[in-house]
């Protein structure tokens, strides 16, 4: 016996299909006929439960191709425990420092941006040239680990902090210790110079802050009498070790961090605690003032950073988004983004102004715990764990937004015709519309009984049509978000819907091996186009309306003309399933992504394959033309989204954020933005302004 849902073959006296579980008993004789209706009450059925199979045939398919994934990175990992990025193809990675034998604790750029400083477990303070990443000189003179390392304002001297206790200036040209200030009674973790370079600041492991004079090495401001001088003030309030002290701006305060989880702030002059920040639910391990004096960022072991009003001590935004905790945060020049380093291994970019993450940036391949902005505000330098102090373009590939609100994968992203709104379609079985400025859900779409894998606007953005698992297109009103019609004539699921350039017609594509278009006046079936001998992932108009390119898992991409339904070109050269297939905007070149892992670019006139596009590791879901023609952007699943040059085939930029596999990516009408939608159920926004090629913010 055939089990009609999943094909396989059962012994005749079976109840129930041996590999889905079909129920395959016969339905009993009612006075020896078949009962009124019954027939399509079973095809409905049957219908229902392929759609169920093959619905989880694809998960599992994905739940082992995800652990083919792990277990390959876990060889990896195995085969070279550390990972470097190479120059710079994805995250705008610039250099790595490569020269510490252990943990980096600390990186930050001269006063200049020509220099960087680095402190490591190690035990030394190392010079780095930033132009080229040579190693200038190694300051070794601490008995143990080097906690900090920090540039004077003039960029002559660096100040070092060690768990050996004692804090060490060191004269930047020659490499000499000027002095050494002792007088700590445990690890010290932090020390920076005032804003005129004649103090210092310093924070202990014995609960502490102290203020040194450079000049002498005397101690100012202590809670007892040293070697070095009488005692003047003490800057006292925290219960557990400091992690971090800096100066104002102008140099008449001191904001600290401590273990207790509060952030302090102290006057200069007298020693009085000003602020009590206690907003941390950990330890808080960075604290720096925003350029103008007037905010205070902080980082915390609780995963979070926080932005705090000086004047009266308020919170003002705290950003949510890394998963471990953070070590590090700091204001860029402008004061208008903030950089975090965590424990996560990654370094993030904030936007101050609404609390929006920017951009991850993902390269070290162990925790990070300091990131800095240079003195330009063009490039980040970070310091992590696994021994590297890497340099980063800021503003290559940033994150604009990222829309979270569906409750499973999101499966395709578009951007409405005029760039003002996204609309998301998802396996939780609804469509989505998004506001591009601020992120925010406009209205959700609800009526596919399955899940819903693509949708797209009409030309004039008054509509969209959406296609599901559940075996129909549907089209809906954007004002109002009420269902237009509904597509029924597909016997499986349907992967792709798009509108005529004219938006008089749909064209759909399904796995039951056809591709349909349809009128959006009446929702009659025109035609049915069938030539594929396995299942269509991807139907689109040719930007004429005279043409449909189709992708299919038969390997196939296919060309027909619309007006009568017949075949014009077939394209064979991809070894696995076509996931997708889009036309140049002047409809002369058709581009294709695989499960080959590649993306292809065709000449539509003779079928003939001009290039094939490597760089993803493993199966391209989407691929898509820039508006001018110039450039393609392709989705996988290796979790990235790749910006291609057409006219020589360079990758150009790979942008890194999403946390598992991206569906689809698509360009913004002006080409300037990129939408992404991934598995991880985020829908991410990309900033790709280009000059010559090259992405520039």
């Amino acid at each position: 016996m055939k089990c009609p849902v999943c094909g396989s073959q059962n012994p005749d006296n079976s109840d129930t299909c041996s590999v889905c579980g079909y129920d395959l008993t016969p339905y009993p004789s009612v006075l020896g006929g078949i009962p009124e209706g019954f027939l399509e009450k079973e095809r409905r059925r049957v219908a229902a439960a392929k759609r169920v199979w093959e619905k989880s045939q694809a998960r599992v398919a994905a739940a082992e191709a995800k652990q083919a994934e792990l277990e390959a990175q876990l060889r990896q990992l195995k085969a070279q425990p550390s990972r470097t990025l190479q120059g710079g193809t994805t995250h705008e990675l610039i250099k790595s420092f490569d020269g510490h034998s252990d943990w980096v604790n600390s990186a930050n750029f001269s006063p200049d941006g020509t220099q960087v400083v680095s402190a490591s477990v190690d035990g030394t303070v190392k010079l780095w040239q930033v132009s080229n990443g040579q190693l200038l000189k190694s300051f070794a003179g601490h008995s143990d680990w080097v906690m900090s390392a920090n540039f004077s304002p003039d960029g002559t001297q660096v100040v070092s902090a060690s768990a050996d206790g004692t804090v060490k200036v060191w004269q930047v040209s020659n490499g000499q210790l000027i002095q050494s200030f002792d007088g700590h009674s445990g690890r010290v973790n932090s020390a920076n110079f005032s804003l005129d370079g004649t103090q210092v600041v310093s924070a202990s492991a014995d609960k502490t802050v102290k203020l040194w004079r450079v000049s002498n090495g005397r101690l100012l401001k202590y809670g007892r009498l040293l070697k070095y001088g009488r005692l003047l003030k003490s800057f006292a309030g925290h219960s557990d070790e400091v992690r971090s002290v800096n100066f104002s701006p102008d140099g008449t305060q001191v904001v600290s961090a401590s273990g207790d989880g509060t952030v302090k702030l102290w006057r200069v002059s007298n020693g009085e605690l000003i602020q009590s920040f206690d907003r941390h639910s950990g330890g808080v391990l960075s604290a720096n003032f925003s350029p103008d004096g007037t905010q205070v960022v902080s980082a915390s072991d609780d995963g979070t950073v926080k932005i705090w009003q000086v004047s009266n001590g308020q919170l003002i935004k705290s950003f949510d988004g890394h998963s471990r905790g953070v070590w590090s945060a700091n204001f860029s020049p402008d004061g208008t983004q903030v950089v975090s380093a965590s424990i996560d291994g990654t370094v993030k970019l904030w936007q101050v102004g609404n609390g929006q993450l920017i951009k991850s940036l993902e390269g070290h391949s162990r925790g990070v715990l300091s990131a800095n902005f240079s003195p330009d505000g063009t490039q980040v330098v970070s310091a992590s764990i696994d021994g590297t102090v890497k340099l980063w373009q800021v503003s290559n590939g940033g994150l604009i937004q990222s829309f979270d609100g569906h409750s499973d994968e999101v499966t395709s992203a578009n951007f409405s015709p005029d760039g003002t709104q996204v609309v998301s379609a998802s396996w939780d079985g609804t469509v989505k519309l998004w506001r591009v400025s601020n992120g925010r859900l406009i209205r959700s779409f609800k009526g596919h009984s399955d899940g819903v894998i693509s949708a797209n606007f009409s030309p004039d953005g008054t509509k969209v049509v959406s296609a599901s698992f559940d075996g129909t297109v549907k089209l809906w009103q954007v004002s109002n978000g009420e269902l237009i019609q509904s597509f029924d004539g597909h016997s499986r699921g349907v992967w792709s819907a798009n509108f005529s350039p004219d938006g008089t017609q749909v064209v759909s594509a399904s796995i039951d091996g056809t591709v349909k278009l349809w009128q959006v006046g009446n929702g009659q079936l025109i035609k049915s186009l069938e030539g594929h001998s396995r299942g269509v992932l991807s139907a689109n108009f040719s930007p004429d309306g005279t043409q449909v390119v189709s992708a299919s898992d038969d390997k196939t991409v296919k060309i027909w003309q619309v007006s009568n339904g017949q075949l014009i070109q077939s394209f064979d050269g991809h070894s696995d399933w076509v996931w997708s297939a889009n036309f140049s905007p002047d409809g002369t070149q058709v581009v294709s992504a695989s499960w080959d892992g590649t993306v292809n670019l065709w000449q539509v006139s003779n079928g003939q394959l001009i290039q094939s596009l490597e760089g993803h590791s493993r199966r391209v879901l989407s691929a898509n033309f820039s508006p001018d023609g110039t450039q393609v952007v392709s989705a996988s699943w290796d979790g990235t989204v790749n910006l291609w040059q057409v006219s020589n085939g360079q990758l150009i930029n790979s942008f890194e954020g999403h946390s598992d596999w991206v569906w689809s990516a698509n360009f913004s009408p002006d080409g300037t933005q990129v939408v992404s939608a991934s598995r991880d159920g985020t829908v991410k926004l990309w900033r790709v302004n280009r000059s010559n090629g090259k992405v520039v913010h």
